[in-house]
């Protein structure tokens, strides 16, 4: 089936599991502060988590 997997395309793909994972955590971290303040200030790290990954993906990619 999969007898050859590029290092560059498992590069991304890695970068993008991580990047999930953060989300996934991040949001179950929102879940138990159940504070407003909390959830805002989670959201805006991953508001830096994202642009990163995507410039990472590409550059590999690249």
């Amino acid at each position: 089936m999969l007898s050859f997997i590029e290092k560059a395309v498992l590069g991304m793909v890695i970068l993008r599991l991580l990047s999930g994972s953060i989300e996934i955590t991040a949001a179950l971290l929102m879940l138990k502060a159940n504070e407003i303040e909390k959830a805002l200030i989670i959201n805006s790290s991953l508001a830096i988590v994202g642009p990163l990954v995507l410039i990472a993906t590409t550059f590999i990619g690249l």
